[in-house]
């Protein structure tokens, strides 16, 4: 562009580089954060499994220490996702 060039509504702008925009009332777009980490809550698998698999379901235990960990098939887990040490 040079100097004196028009905006598309015909004013000429101040500055060949510089365009000024027009206030205008917006709606900001809904933003879903993908990174987010889900913890389920302790009670997640109460009474959504058949009565012969609810003795096996996950479940959050309190350990000796106070600490409160998932519990399923004789393992435990602080948190779903965290990697293990062997």
């Amino acid at each position: 562009m040079t100097a004196g060039a028009e905006g598309g509504d015909g004013a000429p702008y101040a500055d060949a580089h510089v365009r000024e925009i027009p206030e205008v009332a917006m709606e900001l777009p809904k933003i879903i954060s993908v990174d987010d980490h889900v913890v389920e809550p302790p009670h997640v698998f109460e009474g959504r499994l058949p009565a012969s698999l609810q003795a096996r379901a996950p479940r959050i235990i309190e350990t000796s220490r106070g600490h409160h960990v998932w519990e399923f098939e004789g393992q435990r887990s602080t948190q779903v996702g965290k990697k293990r040490r062997r």
